[in-house]
């Protein structure tokens, strides 16, 4: 029996049989409307086009097409449009689908939840026919399927929603009672707010405290009252910064050693810097930390030396004569230097280099680039002005992309992390013959 609960493979499966009822159809896609945009929830035949192959695997463009089959006079609502301009129009990267033959149509059938058109059900028709009566039916059915599994998970989600509620208020009313710590209050309650949050499009949250008692002038005087805000974002998309927090984690348990992994927005060195103050505060044994801004961290890595915490900087050196007892991370000239050399060894005719990394303002970032630019100078690459993607990988995905569209790229430094990935998987969308090293 299939619940429509696993709602990728049910959509997935529906779309595989929609192909199937086209005659030499190798594409389809089943698209349902956010907001006044179309994303993609299943796909065949498009992979390499698509830029994920998660649940959601990409944008679609505008959601007009939603209201032209609404609009349709015939009684099924579906309809045919040219494949060249419906992949235009509703596929990112489609000018890599030159193949599609001449004279190919989409065949358009709408999915409906309760007499609303939500989705649309799309299978490529190479020989440019409208589908038999038949087929017309076999299409509608299957839209039809789709829509009942999206407005069934839609109640499963709101029935679970509801559940969770109601227990996120009962351990939040549990914490308040016993929870001393500010940090761990306003951790447990963010950790809560997203967990009710079933398909979360959140990036953090913010949670606004005002002190009770005031932080200057007189008693009562509600303007001198102390504001803090506490900010908890979630998981890091990057395996990276996963893979660290969970090699502590476990690291910490071998040993016996309690470890509280605490981020801070990629662009915010003071909100780090007050993570610190609060361990130190706290009385923590000991801290590891990535400066988002060595300089702006120091005074905090200082304070924690004069109170007895070690403070060890991974990934990111601390600043000059800092009172950290140790860095742990990459030697970024030597690492800037190597990828010179080794983009020297794949492409020895040379040519134009693109650069993309996530914070240009970073230090590891900068020195990986000067030594990279510093070690191709007098070689005939010409290393184009670096972009960033702020830590988005959706992003970077799109500024490799349109680097690679645009032509003339012969290879691609990624600078952190998984900004390497970003140029590859375009380069591998468009069968482009760039090569990508990352640091």
């Amino acid at each position: 029996m299939v619940t429509g609960l696993d709602l990728h493979a049910t959509l997935h499966h529906i779309v595989i049989d929609a192909v199937g009822t086209v005659p030499s159809a190798q594409r389809g896609s089943l698209l349902v409307r956010d907001g006044e945009q179309l994303v993609y929830k299943a796909s065949v035949g498009l992979a390499g086009v698509l830029a994920s192959a998660q649940e959601v695997v990409g944008g679609a463009g505008p959601a007009t097409v939603i209201a032209a089959l609404s609009r349709h006079d015939s009684a099924d609502g579906g309809r045919v449009m040219a494949a060249a301009d419906w992949y235009r129009e509703h596929l990112p990267g489609a000018s890599a689908l030159h193949l599609v033959p001449a004279g190919a149509v989409v065949v358009l059938t709408p999915v409906r939840v309760q007499e609303q058109t939500i989705g649309v059900l799309a299978v490529e028709q190479p020989d440019g026919q409208a589908p038999s009566g038949e087929r017309w039916a076999r299409l509608l059915a299957l839209a039809a399927s789709a829509g009942a599994a999206l407005e069934r998970r839609e109640l499963y989600n709101d029935k679970a929603r509801s559940a969770q509620e109601v227990r996120v208020l009962e351990a939040v009313l549990n914490a308040v009672a016993t929870r001393t710590s500010t940090h761990e209050l306003v951790g447990m309650i963010s950790k809560g707010i997203k967990s009710v949050q079933l398909t979360p499009q959140w990036r953090s949250v913010h949670l606004v405290l005002l002190s009770d008692a005031p932080s200057g002038g007189a008693r009562g005087d509600a303007a001198a009252r102390e504001l803090r805000i506490y900010h908890v974002p979630h998981r890091s998309p990057l395996s990276f910064w996963n893979n660290v927090r969970d090699g502590a984690l476990a690291a910490g348990r071998s040993v016996g050693i309690h470890v509280d992994v605490r981020n801070a927005p990629a662009h915010s060195a003071v909100e780090q810097r007050g993570i610190l103050e609060d361990a130190i505060d706290r009385g923590v044994h000991g801290i590891a930390v990535a400066p988002i801004t060595p300089e702006v961290l120091e005074p905090a890595i200082r304070r924690a030396a004069q109170a007895g915490v070690p403070v060890v900087t991974i990934d990111t050196p601390p600043a000059e004569g800092s009172c950290a007892r140790a860095y742990i991370g990459t030697d970024n000239v030597a690492a800037g230097r190597l990828a010179a050399e080794m983009m020297a060894r794949l492409l020895p005719g040379g040519g134009k280099i693109g650069a993309l990394t996530f914070w240009l303002s970073a230090i590891n970032s900068r020195e990986r680039i000067d030594a990279f630019r510093a070690a191709a100078s007098g070689t005939p690459f010409d290393l184009q002005p670096p972009a960033e993607d702020r830590f988005d990988i959706e992003l970077g995905m799109r500024i490799a992309r349109e680097a690679v569209q645009s032509g003339g790229i012969a290879g691609a430094l990624g600078v952190c992390a998984e900004n390497g990935l970003s140029r590859s998987a375009s380069s591998r969308a468009r069968s482009c013959p760039s090569r990508g090293t990352s640091s």
